[in-house]
């Protein structure tokens, strides 16, 4: 897997969605009830890992990443996404992709994200979509004006529906938490 950007988050999921689709999402601005909304979904079932939630013109992925901290997002060669966030003994690039790499024991399916515009976004919860550019070409490109730095991106991916998958690795030298999008 090649390792493409890393994504900042102070707590709260992550989600995951077309670009199109990403942009009507308010996060946590005033008044908005988007991640009010989505913070109700996670408290009234505190195990739930992930979940597909409706915004407008569309669905997202959220995913409980764990806390605060970084998750790093990969691609395989055949369009597999793999977003990790781990927790690692040693601080050493080397341990990330080999957890992003490692088998995975078993894997809850969290449901089904269509990416008809072949632009993923993946964005901390509490930000808003407003600013992610509506078209671009580059294979990653990070959005600005965030309330963190590096918490939100936009990647180019196959237009088609993808599978969305959670699991939790462990090695040695450290364990992780992931997301899995399959092309399907």
């Amino acid at each position: 897997m090649k390792h493409l950007f890393y994504v900042n988050a102070e707590g709260g999921p992550l989600l995951c969605a077309d670009v199109q689709v990403m942009r009507t999402w308010r996060g946590a601005i005033s008044g908005a009830p988007d991640y009010d909304a989505l913070c109700a979904i996670f408290d009234a079932e505190p195990h739930c890992e992930g979940t597909v939630i409706e915004v407008t013109g569309g669905h997202a992925i959220a995913w409980e990443m764990g806390g605060a901290g970084t998750a790093d997002v990969f691609r395989d060669n055949a369009g597999i996404i793999r977003i990790v966030r781990p927790w690692l003994d040693d601080d050493i690039t080397s341990t990330v992709e080999a957890l992003a790499t490692a088998a995975a024991p078993a894997q809850a399916a969290i449901g089904e994200l269509a990416i008809p515009s072949g632009r993923l976004a993946i964005l901390w919860a509490p930000e808003s979509g407003e600013t992610i550019p509506e078209n671009g070409n580059a294979e990653v490109e990070e959005v600005r004006q965030t309330s963190i730095a590096c918490s939100a991106f936009v990647m180019r991916v196959a237009a088609r529906r993808y599978a969305c998958l959670h699991d939790e690795v462990a090695l040695a030298s450290g364990d992780a938490r992931r997301l899995t999008l399959v092309p399907s």
